[in-house]
């Protein structure tokens, strides 16, 4: 026995020396330092940045209670007493968007900041890792370079070729370090000494150029030599290319570019290298390129060593000098496009029509990268679409003007690779005319781009058809996040339509870190606003001004707000304040002061309920109930702007509102009604309505719970995200399928195609799927779940552009019946398996239990 507690005693000693050691290793640590939501910025012109950084530790239970910042002008003087600002010890727990509060910051200055917290086991971690950010031009007249554009590809209707441009230069002194400014009105590639400078793509992006146009700012220190050159190629993109419908030319009828490259010598010294007249320009290879309509580009053209220095440049032109504002160029904010992965094709087919096919196996936004032999002169033609038709032939219908076609001139010298420049398209299929040889696989490598956000939500169950559907909306946020929040990648449109990008920034920021994303394109909301107030109905508007719909221009205080719920990021309700509160102005002043908005052209919920008519709304569009709750439910200006008064936030009594101006006259049009709101307190029936956030006026309002006559519709393509809660609580949810049982029910299901959305391995990155939400994915399990106990369950759905489908029940399955409408086919799935859906076909599933 005394052997035993002697051996007890011995454990009990080393499991406690064990435990003390597990304490002494315990780790923690702060990385993963940003500012301005950037890792180590170059260029930025926020003159007090914000800084963020996460804490890291080996134990549970860690949180951060203080933290302290430093930042110096060098790594080294962060060791020193000679800082630029520290904070001392904070006691915080905050770790996001710590303002800077330092000195005041000046153009191109360069600092480093590290930080250190204290946790609440009252440990203190060691300082991290030096990070930077670096500040870009602050004033205009440090512009001193000149816009130069080449005469020789202007006013050219039919080919507009891109041009090139260079310049060679010496830089003979040991260089310390080297910045290059750059933009363009179009788009740009830059070069120098042969190499391109970023992997960035379609720069300087798309703004509300009028207002704004981004520069970029890179470090070629290692890229100097003592000879050098500087190049670049122009493309028209959205600048000058066809954009809205309107065709060429909405913002201007000349590219030009802007460089300034500024070399710091080890001396002490430094030389500024300026885009001017001593520039020369010609035309290259790029024959023809368009954001909508492809690039041709002849390879027999191509200048090797153009970029190099020693390059013969005898027979180039000469650069003009072009008048353009200077005073509105930014720095970026947003995250750039990049090309992100690539897809190999999954097999090659022959259309009965005898067409060469690759099927890429997913829908996707891009290019693709073709390897080919052949004699020069060889011309190979690439055309995209989503879909094959009914007979299985290639189908570009739909894209209706766009001729999202690329075409590839040999040189004919051996193995040959084309990419295009300033294109992309959106697409699953990919037809090859005129190749030289039969096609093979490897001959074809899809091109995934999109702005190269990082991903920071996930979502899988059990059931694999819900899976596809998340699988279906990220890849639909992929497509359509290029730079703006567009409505599609493929066809004549792809803007930045404001209803689209509002309803989905939720499910956005559960995907992705958007933040960036949306603090750069709202600004451009802000800029292109009307001086009423009024919100184009696309951003950047390139309608002439178009817009003043409901729901569409929430989107000014819908983002913001949504962006401050994810990330607590005050400062966009600050910089944003102003639009927000222009679009109440103008809502209130339309509606008067009855609070009615009568009159005006709206989108209503834009999408069909039991008609094949895909633009024809349930919302009766004369009934536009106006709700004041957006500047109620963003009572945060309180905490940014002192300028709103109690007076103001009094006039928003939104109990008062709510019966008085919205569901009184909406029982008296809709005593249907009533049986929802037996179901649902008062103050549920406020917040259902004005906290819905997307339904400042009625186009909306009516059919959050509207009983339409004897259906309940659940749908339109804002409400998932806010109908869905109060339905779903407790006897809500059983009204909701009482009524659904009561014999002739209709679920309009509210995404762009619902059943195809969902079963299709098409992955949404066109229409379909880009206003899908988590919201959505649990109606569609409840409802599939439900069917096991109604007699007949119907659902609608369509989007103008998409299909039209029938969904009903019957006994143990579920009957999905595609009617004819656009599209002649998609895929879908059966047991897991994909398969050809053509028009008038019923497939069945399994209900699942």
């Amino acid at each position: 026995m005394k052997k035993i507690n002697r051996l007890t005693k011995f454990f009990v000693v080393l499991l406690t020396l064990v435990s003390l050691n597990l304490v002494a290793l315990a780790k923690n640590e702060v990385k993963e330092l940003v500012c301005e939501y950037h890792s180590n910025p170059l260029g930025i012109d926020v003159v007090q940045p914000r800084l963020s950084w996460k804490l890291f530790s080996s134990e549970n239970e860690v949180m951060q209670v203080a933290y302290e910042i430093r930042v110096a002008d060098s790594p080294a003087k962060l060791k020193s007493k000679n800082l630029i600002w520290s904070t001392g010890k904070v006691n915080s727990s905050q770790s996001v968007n710590v303002v800077y509060g330092g000195t005041a910051l000046v153009s191109m200055q360069q600092l480093y900041w590290q930080v250190r917290v204290w946790n609440n086991k009252n440990k203190r971690t060691a300082w991290s890792e030096p990070a930077s950010w670096e500040m870009g031009i602050l004033d205009s007249d440090l512009w001193k370079a000149s816009w130069i554009t080449s005469d020789s590809d202007q006013g050219n209707k039919e080919l507009r070729p891109s041009p090139y441009v260079r310049k060679d230069f010496s830089s003979k002194k040991k260089i310390s370090s080297a910045r290059v400014y750059v933009t363009a009105l179009g788009l740009y590639e830059l070069f120098l000494n042969g190499q391109k400078v970023s992997t960035d793509l379609f720069t300087p992006g798309w703004t509300s150029y009028k207002n704004r146009i981004q520069y970029q700012t890179y470090d070629v220190t290692s890229m100097l030599k003592e000879k050098n050159t500087i190049g670049a190629i122009l493309g028209d993109g959205w600048y000058r290319g066809n954009i809205g419908w309107g065709g060429n030319n909405y913002f201007g009828k000349k590219q030009a570019l802007l460089c300034q490259l500024q070399i710091n010598y080890t001396d002490g010294t430094s030389e500024t290298i300026l885009s001017d007249n001593s520039w020369k320009a010609t035309a290259g290879p790029i024959l023809f390129s368009d954001i909508y309509n492809g690039e041709t580009y002849d390879a027999g053209k191509e200048m090797p060593g153009w970029a190099k220095p020693g390059f013969d440049d005898s027979k180039w032109g000469k650069v003009s000098i072009l008048d353009h504002s200077k005073k509105i160029l930014i720095a970026p904010q947003g995250e750039v496009v990049k090309a992100i992965e690539e897809i190999k094709p999954i097999k090659i087919l022959t259309t009965p029509k005898g067409e060469t096919v690759f099927d890429m196996g997913q829908n996707m936004v891009g290019w693709v990268k073709l390897t080919v032999n052949g004699k020069k002169g060889d011309r190979v033609t690439l055309k995209f679409a989503e879909v094959l038709d009914k007979d299985g032939n290639f189908y570009t219908d739909n894209l209706r003007k766009a001729k999202s076609t690329d075409v590839y001139i040999l040189k004919g010298e051996g193995e040959e690779v084309f990419e295009p420049h300033f294109t992309f398209h959106g697409f699953r299929f990919l037809k090859l005319e005129g190749l030289p040889a039969q096609p093979t696989l490897n001959q074809v490598t899809g091109i995934v781009i999109h702005s190269d956000m990082t991903p920071t939500g996930s979502f899988t169950c059990s059931d694999p058809m819900i899976n596809q559907l998340q699988h279906n909306i990220q890849w639909g946020q992929k497509g359509n996040f290029l730079d703006i929040p567009t409505d599609c990648p493929q066809r004549d449109e792809r803007l930045g339509w404001t209803g689209d990008a509002q309803v989905f920034s939720m499910t956005a920021a559960f995907n992705f870190d958007v933040a960036p994303f949306y603090t750069k394109w709202m600004r451009d909301v802000a800029a292109d606003q009307l001086t009423n107030g009024l919100v184009p109905h696309v951003i950047p508007d390139v309608l002439n001004g178009d817009g003043g719909s409901t729901a569409w221009a929430d989107v000014a205080l819908i983002v913001p707000w949504t962006t401050y719920l994810a990330y607590g990021d005050k400062r966009i309700l600050e910089v944003q304040y102003s639009s927000m509160k222009g679009w109440v102005e103008y809502m209130k002043n339309r509606a008067g002061d009855d609070n009615l908005w009568i009159g005006d052209n709206h989108f209503g919920d834009w999408l069909a309920c039991a008609t094949t008519n895909s633009d024809a709304g349930v919302t009766d569009l004369k009934h536009c109930a106006k709700a004041l709750e957006a500047m109620q439910r963003l009572q945060m200006p309180l905490l940014v702007h002192g300028e709103v008064t109690n007076a103001e936030i009094d006039v928003f009594d939104r109990e008062k509102v709510f019966i008085d101006r919205i569901l009184i006259p909406l029982l008296k049009d809709y005593p249907e009604l009533k049986l929802i709101f037996e179901h649902i307190t008062t103050k549920e029936a406020v917040d259902f309505v004005l906290n819905s956030a997307a339904h400042i006026a009625a186009t909306i309002t009516p059919h959050h719970l509207l009983l339409n006559r004897n259906d309940l519709l659940v749908g339109g393509i804002h409400p998932h995200n806010y109908c869905l809660p109060v339905l779903k609580r407790n006897t809500h949810q059983q009204a909701l399928i009482e009524a659904a049982t009561s014999g002739n029910a209709k679920f309009f299901l509210g995404t762009d195609s619902a059943p195809h959305t969902q079963n299709t391995k098409e992955n949404g990155c066109g229409c379909a799927g880009i206003y899908s939400s988590h919201a959505a994915i649990e109606l569609y399990a409840e409802v599939f779940e439900a069917a096991n106990s109604l007699d007949k369950l119907e659902g609608f759905a369509s989007h103008f552009g998409a299909d039209f489908y029938q969904l009903s029940r019957n006994s143990k399955t579920i009957t999905l019946k595609k009617t004819p409408w656009l599209v002649p086919e998609h895929y879908t799935f059966v047991d897991q398996n994909l398969v050809p859906m053509r028009a008038g076909q019923e497939i069945q599933w399994s209900v699942i239990n």
